[in-house]
């Protein structure tokens, strides 16, 4: 049985194969409001079994998984991967043929506003839709969540974890921010450097910060599970190494009012 889709903030805008650039998502995987969609007994709820992704007509899209087209027809290209089936629907036209073999990444059609029968459209998009065994279109008791189908690379980190599949704008953001956090970090330590008493994790944090932001560059496609973690890392490291400095600080303005105390 399907689970619920729970929407997440960085999920308004989505990165994938499928398409380029940062593409928003207008409806998620799972329960909703909308009564056109199917009602699924088991949840009690209206229930969409993809995951809507706003496009202009005509964008080149490529192929999520590897497999063989099982189906071209009005606004839908399915293929077949192994015992599931993709669905990509609301096309303009396939540019791969019935039975083809396509291999990830290939382009195989053109985006569209094509309604197959029975379905609907708010405006164009594309209409992704991953289907278990001897899963029909739109059919919620054998769908299952594309998220991850759709974002292969950011694998189990995807939900929850650190840098999920962050639009480009989003990267770069969050890599200013870190970078400005290690040149204020740098700037404090090398002012109460003399001073300080190291305890041994501030150094070391600056070293390691200055090495892995300097090598860190976001490339077109977004920033690899290994960057992102390693960009995770650098952000602990900083706020430790921030933390120590703020204490010794805090000892440092203590000493220097009791010396200005003990001063005739």
């Amino acid at each position: 049985m399907p689970r619920p889709y729970l929407r997440h903030a960085w999920e308004d805008a989505l990165k994938s194969i499928v398409w380029t650039g940062d593409r928003p998502v207008t409806q998620g995987y799972g329960c909703t409001d909308r009564r056109e969609e199917p009602f699924f007994r088991p949840l009690d709820c209206h229930f969409h079994c993809g995951i809507d992704v706003a496009m202009p007509v005509g964008t080149p899209l490529s192929a999520a998984r590897g497999g063989r087209v099982s189906r071209v027809s009005f606004g839908v290209l399915a293929i077949q991967v192994a015992t599931e089936t993709d669905f990509y629907v609301h096309i303009d036209r396939a540019t791969v043929a019935l039975h083809q073999a396509v291999r990830r990444g290939q382009k195989i059609a053109i985006s569209g506003d094509k309604v197959p029968v029975g379905g609907s459209l708010t405006g164009p998009h594309l209409h992704f839709e991953r289907q278990g065994p001897n899963g029909l279109l739109n059919h919620p008791a054998t769908s299952r969540d594309p998220l991850d189908v759709l974002t292969p690379r950011f694998g189990p980190i995807a939900r929850g974890g650190f840098m999920p599949a962050l639009t480009d704008t989003q990267q770069q953001e969050l890599l200013t921010k870190v970078r400005d956090v290690h040149a204020a970090t740098t700037q404090s330590f090398s002012a109460q450097r003399i001073m300080q008493k190291l305890d041994g994790q501030v150094l070391p944090a600056i070293a390691a910060a200055t090495a892995a932001i300097t090598a860190i560059q976001i490339p077109a496609g977004g920033l690899t599970p290994e960057q992102a973690k390693q960009l995770a890392e650098v952000k602990a490291g900083l706020d430790a190494a921030n933390a120590t400095l703020a204490t010794i600080r805090r000892d440092l303005e203590h000493a220097s009012g009791k010396r200005g105390r003990r001063s005739p």
